[in-house]
């Protein structure tokens, strides 16, 4: 097409040419005939390279209106993934106000009496006033059980509080990420992993509770890999499995791939943490179903060494817990199964400092204890 633009253009200006012979050649006939020309040459030039070049245009958004319609939110596409951003807010607030917390379980459930814990666990969990969103690490069912109706029963459960009368939307975004049980130890892992992205991130209504505070995004290549950003905390979740399958090395380099792309979107390395900078970085949160993936691992342990920005790195598929400090800015923690303990939860401060203190305190038979100099309290408490 832009081929016959030119050949068109150059027609037309043959013809002039020819003809403007026969015309005795003036400063008048010259300014009046051929600068409009030459104008309107230009403008169709333009023109053709802004519609033959789509890398040029602007992206396109699409517009979701969720279930709160006084919520409205964007899907941004691009070829390394898709977001989801409150259309009122890019970024949230440099000066955080008050602490948010945050909740991780994994590896429930796996049996009814589970099912049953799990629903009180989280009516106790929406009485946090600070309460953020939630993260389920995967394993939603045992080995081998992957009926239709066990990802259906997951999602009723997470997504939705029921009472002997009402049945409500969880009030903050839940994500869930798969673990080996929903997956790779099927019969069918195609057919499995079909069925958790349909209940878990194609119809997952509490995402709509995000709201302008947030960030939101999922990579397009991998859609169970998501990062929030809010209050200068960069959250991932990550597809992680205990296990490795065909597929694996490719997995691990979107994986970090993924991790790289916006951590150097957020990271500002010429701005001190304690500065609260529009663009730096408080504290990085992973959550992923297991640490076997250490390629995935080891990269994230390497780009974020002296950054003096803490990482704080959670999973399951242990079903024991145990923390692990890697570094002074590098927490692990392992989570128990759900069916026999409560969800972590992680508090992060801004002006309250809640946790009462500015040293760590920790150790593995601790219940609630303080990281990252009184930045991050974790707390086993819930009963």
């Amino acid at each position: 097409m832009k081929i016959m633009w030119y050949s068109f253009r150059n027609s037309t200006a043959i013809s002039i040419e020819r003809k403007s012979r026969t015309l005795k050649s003036s400063s008048f006939f010259n300014a009046v005939f051929f600068l409009p020309l030459l104008a309107i040459t230009l403008l169709q030039d333009a023109s053709q390279a802004y519609f033959h070049h789509p890398e040029q245009q602007e992206p396109q958004d699409i517009l979701l209106v969720g279930n709160n319609t006084t919520n409205s939110h964007h899907i941004r596409r691009s070829t390394s993934d898709f977001s989801l951003v409150a259309s009122q807010s890019h970024h949230s607030s440099p000066h955080q106000k008050k602490p948010i917390s945050f909740y991780v379980m994994g590896d429930t459930p796996y049996k009814s009496k589970e099912s049953i814990l799990l629903t009180n666990q989280l009516k106790e969990v929406y009485q946090d006033r600070y309460l953020s969103h939630i993260f389920h690490v995967g394993d939603l069912m045992r080995k081998g059980d992957c009926k239709e109706w066990r990802y259906q029963h997951a999602s009723n459960l997470l997504f939705h509080t029921t009472t002997t009368t009402t049945t409500t939307l969880s009030p903050v975004p839940i994500l869930v990420l798969p673990g080996d049980n929903d997956w790779l130890d099927c019969p069918n892992r195609t057919l499995a992993f079909r069925q958790f992205k349909r209940h878990f991130i194609v119809e997952n209504p509490p995402i709509q509770n995000i709201d302008e505070s947030y960030e939101f995004n999922r990579q397009a290549q991998s859609s169970e890999n998501f990062v929030l950003w809010k209050d200068h905390i960069l959250f991932f979740g990550l597809n992680m499995l205990g296990r490795k399958d065909g597929l694996w090395k490719r997995r691990y380099e979107l994986n970090i791939e993924f991790f790289l792309h916006h951590f150097h979107r957020h990271h500002n390395p010429t701005a001190a943490v304690e500065t609260e900078a529009e663009d730096s970085i408080r504290l990085i949160v992973i959550v992923a179903h297991s640490i076997a993936a250490r390629p995935v691992y080891h990269a994230i342990r390497k780009v974020t060494r002296n950054t003096n920005i803490p990482v704080l790195y959670i999973h399951g598929n242990g079903h024991v817990y145990n923390l692990t400090q890697e570094r002074d800015d590098f927490v692990k923690i392992q989570l128990d199964r759900g069916g026999i303990a409560p969800p972590l939860k992680v508090q992060v401060y801004g002006e309250e400092d809640g946790c009462g203190t500015s040293t760590n305190s920790y150790n593995n038979d601790t219940s609630a204890f303080t990281l990252f100099s009184g930045l991050v309290c974790i707390d086993r408490r819930l009963t």
